[in-house]
């Protein structure tokens, strides 16, 4: 069911195409409300063409005020429906991709182990004041959910979309297994749980269903959804502010489970090529070269691998971005 209509002549295309991304567990809001502002541009611009035609995509333009990877962010979801409709042979135009920009305005924090403890007092701390002063459904979940969700973050290394996205049903609670199937680009793979972390979750599992007993999610909001980016942002934000004023974000904390466990890695040596490939796959990561750009924020390990290995680390480095993953 689509909940908003479509106006323009390409809505009849967009339906099948959003059915088909629902299908496959691959939808968002982000893709939602771009898809939209695309055929917004397409029924003001082109109001009787219900072919998709070049001049329509000239809304996938870098505008003048993107920077970063905005412009890819924004206008992947049309690309896609330009690949799906290309698949169908209802297309010939081919997706013009905008390329990720490897250097970024901002550099991932890595946090302290004195800034984490402050974190996470203060995130105990708000939650619990949130909860005294409301006790709506909404502020109990969240002051229920928010201080697992960030505990869950720092300990395992997952995309946040993929904390967000999680079912109950994809906890095994008999080996601590946490199987993630729905992840960016589709993805799926494994992350073992911590044993403090496994036992934190399934005493919050018990809280949450005196809440909502029938939820099926492991972090939904009032309505049983899923939270939107939005949710994850403003709370990392309200809690980071009273810890620092260095720039962060709730993503970092998985630049840190990387960086942290390559760390580790140092002084084991031939292993250290099966020991990339096991953080490689818990982090979803479709190649072991992906996780070795982390090896930018270990100077010292950098230094080593490289006098190692010369040229052929380097190029692997310069071909790759942690940065673009997100």
């Amino acid at each position: 069911m689509i909940r908003r209509p479509y106006l323009s002549g390409l809505a009849p295309l967009m339906n099948e195409f959003v059915l088909s991304r629902k299908a496959a567990d691959a939808w968002s809001v982000t893709y939602s409300d771009n898809l939209h502002n695309f055929d917004k541009y397409c029924f003001d611009n082109f109001p009787k063409q219900s072919e998709l035609a070049d001049g329509m995509l000239a809304w996938c333009n870098p505008r003048d005020n993107e920077n970063g990877n905005s412009c890819r962010v924004r206008t992947t979801c049309v690309w896609n429906f330009v690949d799906y409709l290309r698949e169908l042979g209802k297309t010939t135009i081919r997706s013009k991709r905008q390329k990720y920009v490897k250097d970024l305005s901002f550099a991932p924090h890595l946090f302290t182990d004195e800034e984490l403890d402050q974190f996470f007092l203060e995130c105990d701390r708000v939650c619990l004041a949130k909860c005294e002063r409301n006790k709506t459904l909404s502020a109990r979940l969240s002051a229920l959910e928010i201080p697992v969700f960030f505990r869950l973050l720092r300990s395992s290394g997952l995309r946040t979309c993929e904390a967000r996205w999680l079912n109950i049903s994809d906890i095994d609670f008999t080996t601590g297994v946490v199987s993630v199937h729905k992840s960016k680009g589709g993805g799926q793979h494994r992350i073992v749980l911590h044993q403090s972390m496994f036992g934190l979750l399934n005493r919050y599992i018990e809280s949450l269903y005196r809440l909502m007993p029938e939820s099926a999610l492991l972090f939904p909001d009032a309505k049983g959804h899923p939270h939107d980016p939005r949710w994850e942002s403003y709370n990392f934000r309200d809690i980071w502010s009273n810890v620092s004023s260095e720039p962060a974000r709730a993503y970092d904390f998985r630049h840190l489970y990387a960086t942290q466990n390559i760390e580790a890695m140092e002084g084991i040596g031939c292993e250290m090529n099966g020991e990339l490939m096991f953080l490689a796959r818990s982090m979803g990561h479709s190649s072991p070269a992906m996780t070795c750009a982390y090896f930018h924020y270990i100077p010292v390990l950098h230094d080593k691998v490289e006098r190692c290995s010369g040229d052929s680390f380097r190029n692997l480095l310069q071909n790759q971005s942690c940065h673009g993953e997100n």
